[in-house]
């Protein structure tokens, strides 16, 4: 996701209002990920 933020061309494409939207939404489902796994990986 980081990699995509950063990318010029990604905003360029995606234009501005959708690009930040994908940003906004997958950082968030990223976040929502990472919370569900115990500290071995495995779900909760």
């Amino acid at each position: 996701m980081e990699a995509f933020a950063a990318d010029p061309l990604s905003k360029k494409v995606f234009g501005d209002a959708m690009f930040a939207v994908s940003v906004d939404y997958n950082r968030a489902e990223w976040e929502i990920f990472q919370s569900s796994l115990s500290p071995l990986g495995i779900g909760s």
